[in-house]
């Protein structure tokens, strides 16, 4: 949720904190960026001290990162609070495998689909809340309303969830942590930056070049570390690579449409694209994607047991693609992005 409320309200973010569209981006980019490094940090860090323990201090994280969010003077630190909030990201990560430490067996498969579903209704709140309260109240509450239900949320984790199972220590690779932030930093640092320093220039095929030189630095050190903070060897099972590739394409998918349609809806139609929505209205028309999302997510632990969890994904990506050729062809009507939205929302629900 934290995530889809701040993406329609990058431009009241823009012009009140009197930055450029580039650096604005970066509000959206820097949280990704740090989940996507601090969740197998924590994730060992679970392993070692405790899944439960960890999503509190992740959940602790991600309030303290909304307090730095809704108090930023300037782009800068407002892109500060966002990554201390990236840490917070690790908590979906924990709270399956909590999943499958409390909860018996047969009900793995619906219980996960269930913090699926929720995830899926987050998002869409988000979405949908924006407008109203950046226009009403201002975009510094899209931070301070959160932090209204993670705090009380981070309390009943320490005080109700159970706690997990440990396995033996084993050290942290920092130094595969340092080099998947430098490859990832310099790889999106150089595609945001492409079209305002040109793509041919030489800083940005520099960052390019540099991204490239540590991402093959990275895989070659994890490949050799016993314990790696991301297994190589594992990676290479052709089904946990197809799985991992579909996920990627599904979040690339969603990241581009949840950016790219609530702007483009708000655009003048005077311009000969966008439809004149207000920025108010704008999320609502991702309220589609919530409830195919929600629906397939609830029933998606009886059909992965009924048809099995291959076909259920092959289903999933199919209707997922489905939309942006609809929406390639047709996207001058308010009702067509957001039939377009509700196939997305089913796809994306069956492959969570």
């Amino acid at each position: 949720m934290l995530q889809s409320l701040v993406i329609p309200a990058l431009t009241t973010i823009q012009r009140d904190l009197h930055t450029s569209a580039t650096a604005s981006t970066w509000v959206v980019s820097s949280l990704l960026l740090s989940t996507a490094i601090a969740t197998p940090i924590l994730g060992r860090l679970g392993d070692m001290f405790g899944r439960s323990h960890m999503l509190v201090i992740s959940l602790g994280a991600l309030a303290v990162g909304c307090v730095v969010s809704a108090l930023a003077s300037s782009i800068g630190m407002l892109i500060v609070g966002r990554v201390v909030q990236g840490l917070g990201g690790a908590a979906v990560a924990l709270s399956f495998g909590i999943v499958r430490d409390v909860v018996e067996p047969e009900r793995v498969a619906g219980s996960i689909g269930f913090v699926a579903a929720m995830l899926a209704v987050g998002a869409a709140m988000g979405i949908v809340l924006s407008g109203p309260i950046a226009t009403g109240l201002g975009y510094r509450w899209l931070f301070w309303l959160p932090l209204i239900v993670i705090v009380p949320t981070t309390i009943a984790a320490a005080l109700v969830i159970p706690p997990s199972s440990r396995l033996p220590s084993v050290p942290i690779d920092w130094l595969g942590a340092l080099l998947l932030s430098g490859w990832l930093f310099c790889l999106l640092f150089g595609v945001s930056e492409g079209p305002q320093w040109g793509w041919a220039s030489s800083s940005v095929m520099g960052l390019l070049l540099v991204a490239v030189v540590l991402l093959v630095i990275w895989v070659r050190v994890e490949w050799e570390r016993d314990e790696p903070l991301v297994d190589m060897q594992l990676m290479r099972r052709p089904a946990l690579l197809r799985v991992n590739a579909a996920s990627f394409a599904m979040g690339f998918a969603m990241q581009a449409t949840f950016t790219f349609v609530p702007r483009f809806v708000q655009i003048a139609p005077s311009t000969g694209f966008g439809l004149g929505i207000r920025p108010s209205r704008a999320g609502l028309v991702a309220l589609p994607w919530s409830v195919g999302s929600t629906l397939t997510g609830l029933l998606l632990g009886r059909l992965a047991a009924r048809y099995g969890p291959k076909l259920v994904l092959v289903a999933g990506a199919a209707l997922s693609a489905l939309p942006f050729a609809i929406l390639a062809l047709r996207h001058d009507s308010v009702w067509i992005i957001c039939l377009a939205l509700g196939v997305f929302g089913t796809g994306t629900g069956l492959m969570a």
